[in-house]
């Protein structure tokens, strides 16, 4: 064989194997992404990084655990559920209020008239919050027991 034909066919195998690399890192970082959104979805909004969409692929070496204490948001607060309780006249909607500050977590659950009783209070020490309006009382779905007429 000619030395060409050796460089040729080395080169053919090169293209080959960069093309299943590259196959290969898009599952990957498409796989990555499908994890980060279902992070999401279980805890929350993720501190945004300070880095392009570029940046993020897999061959980034991206780590938020490598990320300034600066650069990552301190305090994350959602409710991702409300549940009915309490029977007929004492039902009442109690809310999961999902608290992580850095690396601590705490699921607290506590009833509208709890929050609202907060906001209250801190309306009186905290004047800006006056203007912030309070989300009004609103039924959940339908709390009234059907019954059957015999």
């Amino acid at each position: 064989m000619c030395v060409r034909s050796q460089v040729a066919e080395m080169h053919g195998e090169l293209m080959e194997f960069s093309d299943h690399l590259h196959r290969q890192l898009q599952y990957k970082e498409h796989h990555l992404r499908r994890l980060r959104e279902e992070l999401v979805d279980l805890r929350g909004p993720l501190a945004e990084p300070q880095t392009s969409d570029d940046d993020l692929s897999i061959t980034s070496d991206y780590d938020t655990s490598s990320m300034s204490v600066s650069a990552r948001a301190l305090i994350n607060i959602w409710i991702p559920s409300a549940f009915l309780r309490g029977k007929s006249s004492d039902a009442h909607h109690v809310y999961q209020v999902y608290v992580r500050i850095r690396d601590e977590e705490w699921n607290i659950y506590r009833r509208y008239a709890q929050f609202y009783e907060l906001h209250s209070s801190v309306k009186k020490v905290h004047v800006a919050v006056n203007s912030f309006d309070f989300p009004p009382k609103k039924a959940l779905g339908n709390k009234v027991c059907c019954r059957v007429l015999k």
